[in-house]
């Protein structure tokens, strides 16, 4: 689309390779947190979760519905959960205003713009929640395991 770092970024074999060692190694620093009880079990999973969702490179709408469970189950702040969803709306409704205008003329570049922008909006989202969960601080009582409940 004429910008030379953005088609550098549509390599997909890099984007392939890029986006599987940020998931491993999002894998990797989760488990060693856990492992050093610096996060607990939710916060745990939510981190190679949120790495997925905000570096993979293929958008589906039902990919925030992986997310949702964890949103509310975490203790954010309502406007961190909803700028989450705003950011995946934004993405959604840029994508496929640019696949309708795309196929009405080929003005490819002014109405990619949005996708873009939608795009490291959903980005800085997700890394925001996984930036906060990061900076929670030594728990000594978290769980490794999930917690039993008693039999009522």
């Amino acid at each position: 689309f004429q910008w030379d770092w953005l088609a550098a970024m549509g390599d997909k074999t890099g984007a392939s390779i890029g986006s599987g060692l940020f998931l491993l190694a999002s894998i990797v620093a989760a488990a060693i947190l856990a492992g050093l009880r610096r996060l607990g079990a939710l916060e745990a999973a939510c981190i190679p979760l949120f790495a997925f969702l905000a570096f993979n490179k293929v958008f589906s709408i039902q990919y925030v519905l992986w997310a949702l469970p964890f949103l509310v189950l975490l203790e954010l702040p309502k406007l961190t959960r909803l700028s989450v969803l705003a950011a995946d709306f934004f993405v959604w409704l840029s994508i496929f205003t640019f696949f309708y205008i795309q196929e009405a003329s080929n003005a490819y570049t002014a109405v990619f713009a949005p996708v873009v922008l939608g795009v490291l909006l959903r980005v800085a989202a997700f890394a925001w929640i996984a930036w906060r969960l990061l900076r929670q601080g030594p728990n000594p009582d978290a769980p490794i395991a999930p917690v039993k409940l008693a039999a009522s």
